[in-house]
């Protein structure tokens, strides 16, 4: 029971769901986004299932505490004010790995109700449960900043591509952060469903107007050089303002004292030595980027046949 109990454990259990039970889900259920809703609810079941095996206070442990209204509303700014930022990482990101989230995203117009649960609102829940609640308490011990960062990587690699990585990873470390500024999950829960929300939104938008063609559309190096160059000074002054706004939640949230003290090497120094993440939690992190690799390579070799 004790390795059951270890963030590398589960972290191997997520994996187990996503090489073994996916297949069989995406064999049963033909239409994507109702293979998705079915993907996110067994993931769903993954979490609670195993927080209730493991006899540990669901509701302490992930972090269910009630959030306040304007804490709730500065969550879902902070996912518009990231933004440029992810955007400036995805289009460097682009420049050398492969997309392959902008073909699945681009057919929401279809069914844009069940793209919105698929694509943006069962994703902010279920992966804030996994990650930020199941995945984080186990890694943060008695250091939040060691906890944040391999939960991060953890959560950046496990989206199985080199490109979602490179973004994912900076997301995880914001919505890491917005936890231990609010306390509660359902801040990431809503920056999280709100920032899927606005690619699955645009989809919808350039597919009733007639325009989904432009979301598939290849995007010259020159082109990406200059989106690059615009995105830079814009990034700089909207994570400023992003910074602001977790200053402002946390003091909302009766959280910045706390927040405070992460500046105070004394105090970081005296933080336990605790282990966190053991042989599991990086063998997980070694098959999950060994994958990522071989989807590349695989994407590069089909690209020349």
């Amino acid at each position: 029971m004790k390795y059951f109990k270890t963030p590398g454990c589960f972290c191997l259990m997520y994996l187990f769901v996503y090489f073994f039970i996916s297949p069989l889900l995406q064999f049963a259920v033909q239409d994507r986004c109702l293979f998705m809703i079915v993907f996110y609810l067994v993931l769903l079941g993954l979490g609670i299932g195993y927080l209730k095996l493991c006899r540990e206070d669901v509701k302490k442990r992930l972090h269910l505490k009630p959030l306040r209204p304007a804490a709730a509303l500065l969550s879902v700014l902070l996912a518009f004010t990231i933004l440029p930022f992810i955007s400036l990482i995805n289009n460097v990101s682009q420049l050398i790995f492969r997309d392959f989230i902008t073909s699945s995203v681009s057919t929401a117009s279809q069914n844009p109700w069940l793209s919105i649960l698929a694509l943006s609102v069962l994703p902010g829940i279920v992966e804030e449960v996994l990650f930020r609640g199941v995945l984080y308490s186990g890694l943060r011990k008695a250091r939040p900043i060691k906890g944040i960062l391999l939960t991060a990587l953890f959560f950046g690699i496990a989206h199985m591509n080199f490109n979602q990585f490179s973004y994912a990873f900076v997301l995880g470390l914001v919505l890491g952060l917005l936890l231990e500024a609010s306390d509660s999950i359902y801040s990431c829960m809503l920056l999280h469903a709100a920032f899927n929300g606005v690619s699955v939104i645009t989809s919808i938008i350039y597919g009733l107007t007639g325009n989904s063609s432009l979301m598939n559309q290849t995007v010259s190096t020159a082109q990406r050089l200059q989106a690059i160059a615009v995105l830079i000074p814009v990034s700089i002054a909207f994570l400023v303002l992003s910074v602001l706004i977790l200053i402002a939640i946390s003091r909302l949230c009766g959280r910045s004292g706390y927040l405070k003290t992460w500046l105070n090497k004394d105090i970081r120094r005296s933080w336990p030595n605790e282990k966190a993440a053991g042989i599991s939690y990086y063998a997980a992190l070694i098959i999950s980027f060994g994958y990522a690799v071989l989807l590349e390579l695989v994407s590069y070799a089909s690209s020349y046949l």
